[in-house]
């Protein structure tokens, strides 16, 4: 079954971090500057495919793979 939400929380507390998710054309599909250490996106409506997480803080940004499967 699909997951409905992807929960990203930072390694460390950060006053602010930016989270961004790419589709693989390079297109940005999600984008948020977080205030908080953990943050839900809803991705319930996203098309199955292969995303890239970018998660930046002040001092490092860091890429994740994201694979969303269809529901049997």
């Amino acid at each position: 079954a699909k997951a409905d939400y992807l929960y990203v929380k930072a390694s460390q507390p950060q006053s602010s971090w930016q989270l961004r998710v790419y589709d693989l054309q390079g297109s940005i599909r999600y984008q948020v500057r977080v205030y908080e250490q953990h943050h839900q996106v809803d991705i319930a409506e996203w098309p199955p495919g292969v995303y890239l997480l970018n998660i930046s803080t002040a001092r490092e940004s860091q890429q994740q793979k994201l694979v969303i499967s269809s529901s049997p």
